[in-house]
């Protein structure tokens, strides 16, 4: 039995999918972005995807007839104003590309994900939900989901935007991680297993990524996260993080700082790591 952890209480650290695929690839970037949390150069493509989230989220309050994609391509404007408001240093992103191609990108999107999903026959239940929850072994969870639907008959579907392209159906893992978190993260919260998670990819050639969990692939992952953080609580505790090389590296903004491109990791902070390591419990070593 886990926890649930209200909305309004404090908001200690936690691992979400994010962090814990970024450990698993890497767990000397992940002490970079989570422990030293060093910034890195903020990308056209992720103010992109906020402002065509923004968008898809408040479609929703359009009523059902409007939601078609001419009339939701118009509030890509009043989106933008909402997305921009002091989450971004809009001089740094517009130093790589121009308002004016950002919108034009997310209108393409939008008009993507049209030809995946009619919103007009569509109710969520939830948009933007933030689901937080302790496990019982203490791990703490934390994430964000963009859209939840609750049938008629009680089964839920849980809905991600992916801004990007669709991934080789061969190397689909990352993103089923993904569906899996969420999935246990909603059940801890809400006592309820989904029936069906997805994953819509906009850019390229629209995609639906499908996963469809059961209590047993719920609990199996729970056991896994459960074990990945023991195995980073290892390298806080020993205060060691290795570098994992792969085809990542390529697009890594840390390489001046990784020993396997020539750089010197700065020292550890150790109020930091006291700080990270309050997402779960540490073993005595």
């Amino acid at each position: 039995m886990s926890e649930s952890v209200p909305a309004q209480a404090s908001r200690p650290p936690a691992l979400s999918a994010s962090s814990a695929k970024q450990f698993q690839q890497c767990p000397l970037k992940w002490r970079f972005k989570y422990v030293d949390k060093l910034p890195e150069l903020q990308s056209p493509a992720a103010l992109r995807g906020s402002l065509v989230h923004k968008v898809l989220e408040d479609m929703f309050d359009l009523p059902p007839a409007d939601r078609q994609a001419p009339t939701v391509r118009e509030t890509v404007d009043s989106a933008w104003e909402k997305v921009t408001d002091g989450a971004y240093k809009l001089s740094e992103i517009l130093a790589q590309t121009s308002e004016d191609e950002l919108k034009a990108a997310a209108r393409q999107l939008i008009d993507a994900y049209f030809s995946l999903e009619d919103p007009r026959r569509l109710r969520p239940s939830g948009r933007e939900l933030g689901v937080e929850t302790v496990l019982s072994s203490g791990l703490r969870l934390r994430g964000f989901i963009d859209r939840v639907e609750q049938a008629d008959n009680g089964d839920v579907r849980i809905i991600d935007y992916k801004t990007g392209k669709a991934p080789d159906m061969r190397f689909t893992g990352e993103y089923v991680f993904q569906m899996r978190m969420y999935a246990l993260l909603y059940r801890e919260q809400y006592q309820i297993t989904p029936k069906r998670t997805q994953l819509l990819f906009l850019g390229g050639n629209p995609q639906v990524l499908t996963f469809d969990p059961t209590d047993a692939d719920v609990s199996e992952f729970e056991t896994e996260l459960n074990a990945l953080w023991s195995d980073i609580a290892a390298h806080l505790q020993a205060k060691r993080f290795e570098t994992r090389q792969s085809r990542l590296c390529d697009w890594c903004y840390f390489q001046n700082l990784c020993p396997a491109f020539g750089g010197t990791a700065p020292d550890l902070d150790p109020a930091q790591v006291e700080k990270i390591a309050e997402i779960g419990p540490i073993a005595a070593g």
